[in-house]
């Protein structure tokens, strides 16, 4: 297949499409004392006697678009697959959760039901493993030469998707899964604990007037009597909920800039990175990003934002009269290009540096409770972080040897001094720093 991306998509959707496939084949129990070690492509090629080979295949067929009038599909032909499309139209509504939709003879199955998505990441998570069944029935059906083949979603299908969510699809989904999501009841405990913080931020506020500040604790206090809470307890209480996202990385030509710049987002994000490197057929290179949800999802953002940026300045370069001139005084277009890259890369790390020094200047001011409240997260990241992933190597970079180009360089710099990195306010995914300014 050519065309592998549509309707304003960009290659950023079908590589993370690609990466979030791949981690579904590849999933397997994270925890250490389980008896369950093969991949989820293991056991399907194990159950239904499949090349694992064939089912993994399936991800190098993928298709995104963005349309009102198309569901995501699977096509097959002969046991091989044609196409897996998959529609980003509608994955927006799980922007702050909702709950999954599953054909209605399925709905209430508590396997392979309706499922509550806290994300779009989620929402697309599980409609990949919908299409994925898809897949494995029509080879099971070519395999076994059906001569009628089996129902769209009959018993065949649900006895691969079954196994899809049982072993991958919903353990993915619950390592991260609030508890607020799942129930309508602890759902309104999360309003409420946002409220108490707001009430108690109001009582401590200098901005705030003499009277606002007594009906601020008034209603605190009431509201701390009424469901039996401690003035502590809605703060700390138990460990910050964390979650885990992927960015790919997208090479343009053979630079990916993203591997430069994704510690320095982290680390204004105060989220945890890793780099995953694969070369088996089953997953491509990728960055995964821990942390609160806001702030992983400011890591993601930028994680697009920044390359697609960079790309577009380049071009823009390659069209200027300095690039022109420094081509004519016999400069080679790899060195100025690579120039172009390193400027814009270093600027970026730069502004986010600066930014994350600022706020951090900030929290020396800010009262003794929120920065319990700060350490009290950034401590509890940092163990749930080393319990997922006990052993982590280091990365060793290294400033490029290459030829370079003073002008490119800063050519460079300064289109990145001009990149908007504020994420915009329709976006916000509630809390984190989703509207953090620099």
């Amino acid at each position: 297949m050519n065309i592998h991306f549509q309707d304003g998509l960009s290659e950023w959707h079908w590589r993370h499409t690609q990466d979030l496939m791949g981690k579904l084949l590849t999933w397997r129990q994270r925890d250490p004392e389980s008896t369950i070690k093969l991949q989820l492509v293991d056991h399907l090629s194990k159950a239904f006697k499949i090349d694992r080979d064939k089912i993994s295949i399936v991800k190098h067929y993928t298709m995104v678009i963005n349309r009102a009038d198309s569901p995501s599909f699977y096509r097959g032909s002969r046991g091989k697959p044609v196409e897996l499309v998959i529609n980003f139209f509608g994955l927006n509504k799980y922007a702050e959760g909702n709950e999954y939709i599953e054909y209605g003879h399925i709905a209430n199955d508590p396997v392979i039901g309706n499922r509550f998505a806290q994300d779009e990441d989620e929402a697309l998570l599980l409609t990949l493993g919908h299409e994925l069944a898809h897949h494995v029935v029509h080879l099971i059906a070519h395999k076994h030469k059906l001569k009628v083949s089996p129902k769209p979603h009959g018993k065949e299908f649900k006895a691969v998707y079954r196994m899809i969510r049982s072993l991958a699809v919903n353990p993915m989904l619950d390592l991260f899964a609030p508890i607020a999501a799942q129930e309508q009841q602890q759902r309104h405990e999360k309003r409420l604990i946002s409220k108490l913080r707001a009430l108690k931020k109001m009582t401590e506020d200098a901005t705030s007037n003499e009277h606002e500040a007594e009906r601020a604790l008034a209603h605190l206090n009431h509201l701390l009597a009424k469901h039996d809470l401690t003035p502590t307890s809605f703060e700390k209480g138990s460990r910050p909920h964390f979650i885990e996202r992927t960015a790919p990385i997208v090479e343009h030509g053979v630079y990916k800039p993203l591997t430069h710049m994704c510690w320095s987002i982290a680390d204004f994000c105060g989220v945890k990175a890793l780099i995953h490197t694969n070369y088996s057929p089953y997953q491509s290179r990728h960055i995964t990003y821990f942390g609160a949800p806001g702030d992983v999802y400011m890591a993601v953002y930028l994680s697009q934002l920044l390359p697609d940026a960079l790309e577009r300045a380049r071009v823009r370069y390659q069209k200027s009269d300095a690039y022109l001139h420094e081509r004519n005084a016999g400069v080679h277009s790899r060195t100025l290009i690579g120039s172009f890259n390193r400027g814009f890369v270093r600027q970026i790390n730069l502004r986010l540096r600066e930014a994350k020094e600022t706020r951090d200047n900030d929290w020396i001011h800010a009262s003794i409770t929120s920065k319990e409240l700060r350490l009290h997260r950034d401590q509890a990241l940092s163990e749930t972080f080393s319990e997922l992933h006990p052993s982590i190597g280091t990365l060793r970079t290294q400033e490029s040897r290459a030829k370079h180009s003073s002008e490119a360089r800063g050519q460079g710099a300064k289109a990145a001094r001009s990149v908007n990195l504020n994420r915009p306010i329709e976006k916000n995914h509630g809390t984190g720093l989703v509207n953090e300014s620099i």
